[in-house]
């Protein structure tokens, strides 16, 4: 899905006494009976914004509140489009949300455009939004309302983002001294413009308003600097400090296999030693619909990149994971409804044998195998085993999921958790799993027997790569596909902080000694745990890495980044790629890429293998080397060769007299 086409909205919950976002619990005062959901959810659009400046906010934040104020718990389920009803944008969470008596929500509605960007021109859009009631508390007719609100989206002209605000100042280094010909990024949320400081280090632009400006600051031999501005209270003048950086990264990548075909992949999973990798074929955009029956999972030798071996699955997949000592894999298939796939197949869960590809056992995904499974064509998207192999959870598209027995595939339980499970997390004990949910929950269940521990609303399902675990376990932290991002404590499911990543997606990755967290939309940031941004740059990330030691970090369209928000390498600097699947092993030595989507049949590369290459220079000693080449001061040979002649005619004149 195109951001420029993307309409995606999300509900806020705020429950058991802790806030999220910036709502609170709301409870009616000695309610009264109602007949009908209009009257038991209020709206408040108080809040609500109505006016954007595109593309200073690429993706345009609408929300307002809602509040049960009736008596009967709510089982909710949204709706919306926009000038016409087979415009049907993305919505979050996506499937029907419990809402409590005394409880309040937040609707937020994130816009794109599906319209010329290129035109400065001022636009109204007119959003039409219907909610209903799935827990049949009122009759027919009273159980569903509609309502329409009207906005209005300012386009400038997306190459110079020019306007009336100043923003000024000088970039200086540690010492307060000027830096000339700073390379800087100014720009908001969405649009951002290059410009550069001059030769005293100042630097002028007059920009559109924005809610939050950021000043991204470059240059070669300190470290990349961030200023984050509030829109509505800009200063007369900034200085924007850049720390040396004495001893920079060097980073090489040498491509050393590739493997030629025409389906891109959705994800990997890896063997705890990091030898084998497992991609799964599977994407969003597809050219030819009938390569879907063609589709492989690949088992790769990490250090070489050789392919181990494939398997046909006869239909796409999204989901798919290797046990830790790579004995096992599983995955599941994902024929949607609305598609047309071969004549009688049904969609299953399949394991293997890890050391050769071959088939354990195989189970359909019926009412018959799955039970409460009752309705539609029904597939998963996030198949995971447990860290011990034993287990496999089975998120099946309708709501419930469920643990399944490795050795035959028999269910131990199920439960209802929401639709559209993407990822899922064991605990290293395997005593507990967290599921984030498409109803908006993020659930902590017993793997022993299913039971809930604690649940927290996250606001979306979890993205692919956006859901992730402290390495101590302490935090969970979901990147959600309406661009949040939440870290949860683990131990009572306790809100540790909310960020808006303000765009229609979230990614996020916990650094390995757990004290940071880098979370990917349109801009990559670097958090701590009190949800302090500590810089921000300008790139788009749908998969990151660590490597173990914390330094680097690796972006799946293959750029490299250290821990303190430098770009050093670009494996890919001729190419605009994007991926699910970037990975890098744990002493950053392999990179692998897999294409997402091919854009025609053709065969390409669909898996790069590279070497990486990390070596460290010394700014000091190369700057003092080139001062001592340009100034013709003598170096440590030729002072050393003059000594020797000076010796030489002296004892050369010692023996003449």
């Amino acid at each position: 899905m195109s951001k420029t086409s993307t309409l995606v909205l999300i509900i806020l919950f705020v429950g058991s006494g802790l806030s999220w976002v910036d709502s609170q619990i709301i409870y009616a005062a000695s309610p009264v009976e109602s007949t009908s959901l209009q009257e038991d959810l209020v709206l408040d659009f108080s809040q609500t914004q109505l006016s954007f400046i595109a593309p200073m906010e690429s993706w345009m934040v609408f929300k307002f509140k809602g509040t049960n104020t009736g008596t009967e718990n709510l089982l909710i389920h949204f709706s919306q489009y926009y000038e016409s009803p087979e415009q049907v944008p993305i919505r979050a969470p996506q499937g029907d949300t419990p809402l409590a008596p005394g409880e309040s929500m937040w609707f937020k509605i994130v816009i794109g455009g599906e319209y010329d960007q290129n035109i400065p021109q001022t636009i109204s859009r007119t959003i039409y939004m219907t909610f209903g009631d799935n827990n049949n508390n009122y009759a027919p007719g009273d159980s569903i309302f509609s309502v329409n609100k009207t906005i209005q989206i300012k386009m400038i002209d997306q190459t110079t983002l020019e306007g009336d605000v100043l923003i000024q100042g000088i970039t200086v280094d540690d010492e307060d001294n000027p830096i000339p010909f700073t390379r800087i990024e100014i720009g908001g949320y969405g649009g951002k413009v290059p410009i550069s400081s001059d030769a005293s280090g100042h630097f002028s632009y007059s920009i559109a308003e924005s809610p939050v400006y950021f000043i991204i600051a470059q240059k070669e031999g300190y470290r990349t600097t961030t200023v984050e501005i509030n829109g509505s209270n800009v200063q007369d003048f900034y200085t924007v400090t850049l720390i040396p950086e004495p001893s920079p990264v060097s980073v090489s990548a040498t491509l050393i296999n590739n493997v030629v075909g025409n389906i891109g992949f959705w994800r990997c999973a890896a063997t705890a030693d990091e030898s084998k990798l497992l991609l799964v074929n599977g994407m969003e955009n597809w050219e030819d619909q009938s390569l879907k029956e063609e589709s492989k999972l690949y088992l790769l030798d990490t250090n070489t990149g050789e392919v181990l071996w494939t398997h046909d699955m006869g239909w796409e997949s999204w989901s798919a994971d290797i046990t830790n000592d790579g004995q096992y894999v599983i995955f599941a298939t994902k024929l949607e409804e609305f598609e047309t796939g071969l004549e009688g197949f049904t969609n299953y869960v399949r394991l293997l044998y890890g050391t050769n590809g071959s088939t354990v056992w195989a189970k359909k995904i019926t009412p018959e195998n799955f039970p409460d499974t009752t309705e539609g064509v029904h597939y998963s998207r996030g198949v995971k085993f447990s860290n011990n192999g034993e287990y496999i959870f089975v998120p099946v598209h309708g709501g419930y999921g469920y643990l399944l027995n490795r050795l035959d595939g028999s269910v131990k339980w199920h439960t209802w958790v929401g639709a559209n499970i993407r990822e899922v997390i064991f605990t290293k004990d395997d005593q507990y799993v967290y599921i984030p949910s498409g109803s908006g929950w993020l659930y902590k269940l017993k793997v022993e027997d299913g039971s809930q521990v604690w649940k927290q609303w996250i606001g979306c399902w979890a993205y692919v790569n956006g859901f992730d675990i402290s390495p101590n376990e302490e935090y969970v932290a979901v990147g959600s596909k309406a661009a949040y991002l939440t870290v949860i404590d683990t131990s009572d499911g306790s809100v540790r902080f909310t960020k808006d990543i303000h765009g229609g997606t979230a990614t996020c990755r916990f650094s390995p000694d757990g004290t940071k967290i880098v979370a990917g939309g349109d801009i990559l940031t670097m958090y701590d745990l009190d949800g302090n941004a500590l810089w921000r740059y300008y790139q788009m990330a749908e998969d990151i890495r660590f490597s173990s030691d914390g330094k680097l970090i690796f972006i799946g369209n293959g750029a490299v980044f250290d821990n303190q928000g430098t770009l050093l390498y670009d494996i890919f600097p001729e190419e605009d790629r994007s991926t699910k699947v970037g990975w890098i092993n744990s002493n950053a030595t392999r990179y692998i890429f897999a294409i997402q989507d091919t854009r025609s049949t053709d065969e390409i590369n669909i898996i790069e293998v590279y070497n990486i290459e990390t070596s460290k220079t010394t700014v000091e000693n190369n700057e003092k080397d080139e001062q001592d080449e340009d100034t013709g001061t003598p170096g440590f040979e030729f002072v050393l060769l003059i000594l020797v002649i000076a010796s030489f005619i002296l004892l050369k004149r010692k023996r003449c007299d």
